[in-house]
């Protein structure tokens, strides 16, 4: 079976009756609406994601700025952005009204960052996946200092392990190798 749907409405049907079916069926887990990243995902299935973020109240993730072909190709397909960022701002799914979170952030412009900073959106550091990609190293003391709220993520299609705790040790193998102090 594919896993691709054929269109943005097919998509957006058989996610609000996934959301309908599960919403208050499990005490401890919510969804989360998980568009792959910008490139995969058509403005009209952009434009569909929004009303199912807004219509439930339920939080976006996605990847953003991970590597600096994947934000050139953003540039490409999102002319009209001023960043990659901006290319989820468009269509309200970068903070501010919808809870946020931002896989890898690893090439972020300043300018990026301080929307990220402005809309409250939440970086998640996935050390690992960005090592074992040779991704690069993310800026976190510089979102920390932003006021940019930051948390780990296990990012396991390109990572290790599920293991949060592997990921706090990753973390630290990855500030050791920049240089930079865990303190």
């Amino acid at each position: 079976k594919a896993i691709l749907d054929v269109s943005a409405d097919i998509s957006a049907y058989n996610t609000f009756g996934w959301i309908n079916e599960t919403i208050d069926r499990f005490e401890r887990t919510d969804p989360i609406i998980t568009p792959r990243f910008i490139p995969c995902c058509s403005n009209e299935l952009m434009n569909e994601l929004k009303e199912i973020v807004h219509t439930y109240d339920i939080p976006i993730q996605s990847h953003l700025s991970e590597n600096p072909s994947e934000v050139e190709l953003v540039k490409q397909l999102m002319p009209e952005s001023k960043f990659y960022g901006d290319g989820y701002a468009r269509f309200d799914l970068f903070g501010e009204s919808a809870k946020t979170i931002m896989a890898h952030c690893i090439y972020s412009t300043d300018e990026e960052a301080e929307l990220m900073r402005k809309n409250g959106v939440y970086v998640a550091h996935c050390p690992s996946s960005n090592m074992n990609l040779r991704s690069g190293i993310a800026p976190i003391r510089k979102y920390l200092e932003m006021g940019i709220h930051v948390g780990l993520g296990s990012d396991v299609a390109a990572g290790e392990s599920e293991s949060i705790f592997e990921e706090i040790k990753q973390a630290i193998a990855v500030l050791k190798a920049a240089g930079l102090s865990a303190t």
